[in-house]
């Protein structure tokens, strides 16, 4: 099977042999009838069909009939782009939108493609100017009248953010969020992915007008809890979509790209570009120095540490000297001569003097860098509370002396908080958040109030904010660079212990330096608050150096995603999986798979039925005993060479039997010379391409396949010994001409040949041959036999020769070998071919008790094998052979056939699980059609699938007030860890949390019986009593104000929470519609009313 997959590197590869041509779009010939454009030619692309042949010898050709088309299989599906862009105007003569400044190459490239309505995958640093060629797309969409295009962002904040910075710049821009829709009949709509899943799965109206869809932040595609959003949409998007994906720099890019060109069978072309258009340079801040650690071409300079190391010794030494004078030091150190020299310990600080040492050096630095002209800067922090005890502690620092600045300050933070009430104009957060944007300073993480998040954030931008103290989420697509960033830390806790950053976190903060036409220059500075926290310069090195991670799938099955795929018609849960990113390396090779099964198939035809002319039909039997003889065998010899007795097994003049050797297809009689130093090595594989591929996957998916590439029978074989041996060919004379026909490849008439790299040695020309009793015998000398290639080891031994056996024997040695193979030919006459298996020697007999069962197996089979009619005869090659080759091509057949089926991908035994589970909650019938609950739960995508809709059938919420509700309703949308699980104010809610509880038992249970996997910890976070509380007084009119004197929740986290309760409500409400319970719609309805007021729905500063 050395054929198959061997054209992998090719743009196309030949189909000849496929009788499949279900799937047209992987196999048409030219791609023009798929709609898609054919690759670009390259020098070794050659023309299909048309072509005349001509002659190659020098001979005069002539004419022939045009060569047959072939049809293709697209190997490839997306292509670096290196068009030549120099004359842009002319490539793009009337451009949808002119950009103000000159377009960086990427740029050109990526918006050529666009002009062309190609989809494009783009890769770039942060701030390299990505956003342009997102702008180019709109521009584009508003040429075209009744079309749309779809902008999607990974979070809503950057959503809202969006929609007011293309606002500024186009006529015709919506937007549509859970709680927000604005516009919505616009050109250009912007919105998260989830908001686009859902429209995708409701078959909404909208979807038939879209013409592209920009995924900005791709790269989120490898976010644990998120990424499979983006793969589902991808997917169930109409292929005649084009799409603009935007991501960080991914070693894998490309890969990724010919991902989704592969499931929408459209090419896409990947710019990609390393270039930044402001340069970095990276600092070790340390001691109040900043020591460069690496310049703007990325080079990593040593020479800091060591600066730093002597900067940190002379700190411990001045430490450890306590500021003594001159002479005091002198007579201190006249001492120490006399004395043994023990270094004084130092003193540790305490926690308070430590964080007050910190503040000091950090202001010190955001001082010097207000005076260098450095600021505005942004200062990441890696917990809230850090960012807030910084923010704190620096109350003498003022960055806005100029009292204009001040005026616009104010002046700004009237405004953006005009909407609130008193109360919550008062909130301490507000108070305390207001005051440090007076002074230039601005805090941001996920405990902010949203509107007060925007507030620092459009402070930031308009430079009132000159120093940000921020978590790293400031990072994660929220376009707002400053001129320096500054890392408090490059250790942070990832939920398992603290850790350095990934190369992938630093590059994504530090690319927030340097302002594109703004600064020559961005500054990257690590601040060391204390000697002791240099950090180690091995880490620090492979966090600034390391590639990226690349983009790995974290697609995962949902009990929402099986059944809202219940109800459409037209696409089932195995097509999403087989489509997924995960099933990648699945889903290149099944267009091949298709053509290989063709081209066994044809094979298995060619090879001639075993018609014994004796009449006898014991080959098939007699093969099978062979085969499996040989896998018995190799595991017994296997552990008989581990053990200390080997040299007296594996010694030179033992008599064996060997296989697959030259022609001979079965076993051959041949005697051990030596055992040659070295392995088997890389050669000892016995299949190779798509057999042992599909075989894998036969064995349990791409997870199975790789443990299998690991851990194989190749791999053991690849570590086998190796010995010379040498060889007697089969018995038959006559035989020996035919055998002769298709031995190639030996060295020329040499008498031996090392067969380790090969599954069945083959030569050209004859065999040195020797007179018996009229028959002439052949045989060889071959070198690096491996173990697995020895059938038997026999108790019969060279005795005439031994004193001739020698591995250096070689092939001018033909005397002695002429004579070793003369008595192994006596010892064969002697046995009448069937040599007497060895017995074990004493030491042995242990070994012999343990793998009794196999020594059993073994005799048994040998005893088969001899009393068979056709272990003597004449024919025993050319049928084993035939037989040998159409089991081969069987099994090819049917391993290849099983990649084609759904039960060959990796997470259908979970899908069977969760199928299970469905069933026996009552959300699918037996047939698997969705049933009325089933229908519910595919309504309500805020919120757990299952549970939440066994919690709405059991009639619970109907019974309890509106503030019960909500309080209810808020279990399923707090995502946040809660320590303390607050006492429920009302009996009511206590007998509601204790049906929850119920609940969550019967369906972890339910998933149990089912042999559903599952985390129990990930599981028990689905329902979260941390918030109930909140909910209810919320819900019952307490202010906000009064609430936060009651919990240690943070504000922040409360108002995302109950956005979400509030959008919960409404599915609710629909799901109440659904199920035909007007009561169930009544309450719903007055819970998001009750809990819609206030800061908490306060609207963007975006949006206003």
């Amino acid at each position: 099977m050395a054929h198959l997959y061997a054209d992998d590197e090719g743009f196309w590869t030949s189909e000849d042999g496929d009788e499949d041509e279900d799937d047209e779009e992987d196999e048409d010939e030219t791609g023009k009838e798929t709609g898609r454009n054919p690759p670009p030619p390259t020098k070794d692309t050659k023309p299909v069909g048309g072509e005349e042949a001509t002659a190659t010898d020098g001979a005069t050709s002539k004419p022939t009939a045009p060569l047959k088309k072939k049809k293709q299989i697209q190997k490839k599906w997306a292509v670096e782009d290196t068009t030549d862009v120099s004359d842009f105007a002319s490539l793009v003569p009337d451009p949808a939108y002119a950009f103000p400044f000159e377009l960086d190459t990427f740029q050109k490239r990526a918006v050529y493609r666009l002009s062309q309505r190609e989809s494009v995958f783009v890769a770039a640093h942060t701030s390299a100017g990505k956003t342009a060629v997102a702008e180019y797309a709109i521009a584009m969409a508003l040429q075209s009248p009744g079309r749309r295009t779809v902008y999607t962002s990974p979070i809503k904040a950057l959503s809202n953010q969006k929609f007011r910075d293309l606002s500024m710049k186009f006529s015709s821009v919506g937007i549509i969020t859970g709680d927000v829709s604005l516009n919505p009949q616009a050109s250009c709509l912007i919105m998260t992915t989830e908001i686009l899943r859902t429209m995708l799965y409701r078959n909404d109206s909208l979807i038939d007008q879209i013409d592209t869809v920009i995924f900005d932040e791709v790269h989120y595609v490898s976010d644990a809890d998120r990424g499979v959003v983006w793969e589902e949409v991808i997917i169930l998007l109409p292929r005649e979509v084009n799409l603009v994906c935007l991501s960080a720099t991914v070693p894998n890019y490309l890969d990724f790209a010919d991902w989704i060109g592969r499931t929408k069978k459209k090419m896409v072309f990947a710019v990609m570009t390393k270039y930044r258009p402001t340069p970095l340079l990276h600092y070790l801040h340390f001691m109040g120095k900043s020591l460069p650690v690496m310049d703007e071409r990325g080079r990593f300079m040593t020479a800091a540490f060591k600066t730093a190391y002597e900067l940190k010794r002379e700190a411990i030494d001045k430490e450890r000297g306590g500021g003594q004078n001159a002479n005091a030091k002198a007579k201190a150190k006249a001492k120490a001569k006399q004395q043994p020299q023990r270094q004084a310990p130092r003193k540790p600080q305490t926690g308070e003097a430590r964080a007050k040492t910190e503040m000091h050096r950090l202001q010190a630095m955001i001082k010097e860098l207000d005076k260098e002209d450095k600021l505005p800067a942004v200062i990441f922090s890696f917990s809230r509370r850090r960012v807030e005890s910084l923010a704190t502690s620096m109350g003498s620092l003022d960055l806005t002396s100029d009292t204009n600045v001040r005026s616009q300050i104010h002046v700004f933070l009237k405004e953006s908080l005009s909407m609130l009430s008193d109360d919550d104009k008062n909130l301490p957060q507000i108070l305390a958040v207001s005051d440090l944007i007076v002074r230039g300073i601005g805090v941001h993480h996920g405990g902010l109030l949203p509107l007060v998040k925007e507030m620092v954030e459009i402070a930031f931008q308009r430079g009132l904010v000159r120093v940000l103290i921020a978590t790293e989420t400031f990072a994660m697509g929220i376009n707002m660079p400053a001129r320096s960033v500054v890392f408090t830390q490059i250790r942070k806790h990832d939920g398992s212990g603290f850790r350095y950053l990934k190369a992938a976190e630093y590059t994504q903060m530090a690319g927030r330096a340097g302002r594109r036409g703004i600064d020559p220059v961005g500054n990257v500075y690590i601040f060391v608050p204390s000697p002791d926290d240099l950090p180690d310069q091995q880490e620090m090195t492979r966090m600034m150096v390391e590639k990226s991670e690349i983009l790995v799938s974290k697609f995962r099955l949902t009990y929402q995603m099986i059944l809202r795929l219940a109800q459409s018609p037209k696409m089932r849960v195995e097509e999403i999986m087989a489509r997924s990113f995960c099933e990648n390396i699945r889903a290149k090779q099944l267009p091949v798979v298709k053509r290989d099964i063709g081209r066994r198939k044809k094979e298995l035809e060619s090879i001639p039925e075993v018609v014994c002319i004796f009449g006898e039909p014991d080959m098939r039997d007699y093969s099978n005993m062979e085969l499996e003889h040989r896998d018995v065998a190799y595991e017994l010899h296997r552990q008989i060479h581990k053990s200390k007795e080997k040299d007296k097994v594996f010694n030179p003049g033992r008599v064996v039997v060997v296989h697959s050797l030259l022609s001979a297809l079965t076993s051959c009689w041949g005697a051990i010379l030596d055992e040659d130093r070295g392995k088997a090595g890389a050669g000892a594989s016995s299949s190779s391409g798509a057999g042992s591929w599909a075989a894998a996957m036969r064995q349990g998916g791409l997870g199975a396949m790789q443990a299998n590439e690991q851990k194989s029978v190749e791999a053991m074989r690849r570590e086998d010994p190796t010995f010379t041996v040498l060889v007697l060919l089969p018995r038959g004379g006559s035989r020996v001409g035919q055998w002769g026909g298709s031995l190639k490849g030996f060295m020329g008439q040499d008498t031996q040949r090392d067969v380790s790299k090969e599954e069945s040695a083959e030569a050209e020309g004859g065999f040195p041959s020797m007179s018996t009793d009229g028959m002439e015998v052949q045989w060889k000398l071959l070198r690096k036999v491996p173990l697995w290639k020895i059938a038997m080891l026999s108790n019969a031994k060279l005795e005439k020769t031994k004193e001739r056996l020698s591995g250096s024997l070689g092939a001018e040695d033909t005397e002695a070998l002429m004579a070793i193979a003369q008595e192994l030919e006596e010892l064969r006459t002697v046995h009448q071919g069937t040599p007497p298996l060895m017995d074990l020697p004493k030491p042995l007999q242990g070994l012999q008790m343990e793998f009794f069962e196999q020594m059993q197996i073994h005799k048994n089979l040998l005893k088969g094998l001899t009393a068979s009619k056709c272990h003597n005869c004449e024919l025993r090659e050319e049928h084993f052979g035939s037989f040998r080759r159409r089991k081969e091509c069987l099994r090819d057949i049917e391993d290849l056939e099983f990649v084609l089926e759904d039960n060959s991908l990796q997470m259908m035994g979970e899908l069977r699980a969760k199928i299970h589970v469905l069933e026996k909650l009552g959300f699918l019938n037996d047939d698997q059609t969705i049933t009325l609950k089933g229908r519910v739960a595919a309504e309500v995508m805020t919120g757990d699938e299952i549970q939440l809709p066994e919690l709405l059938f059991q009639g619970t919420l109907q019974s309890l007030e509106p503030a019960e509700v909500a309080s209810m309703l808020s279990v399923f949308v707090f995502p946040d860890k809660c320590d303390d699980e607050p006492e429920p104010p009302t009996e009511g809610l206590a007998a509601a949390i204790k049906t929850i509880r119920e609940i969550h038992s019967k369906v972890a249970n339910t998933q149990i019986d089912c042999r559903l996997h599952f985390v129990a910890e990930d599981f028990d976070r689905s329902i979260n009593f941390g918030l109930h509380r909140v909910a209810y007084q919320w819900a019952t009119g307490m202010s906000f104000g009064a609430i936060m004197q009651e919990t240690l929740v943070q504000e922040g986290s409360i108002v995302k929470a109950i956005q979400r309760l509030e959008e919960l409500c409404r599915k609710v409400n629909s799901a109440g519609k659904l199920m035909g319970d007007p009561e169930l719609q009544k309450v719903a309805d007055a819970a998001g009313d009750a809990i819609r007021r206030d800061i908490v729905f306060a609207v963007s500063l975006y949006l206003k």
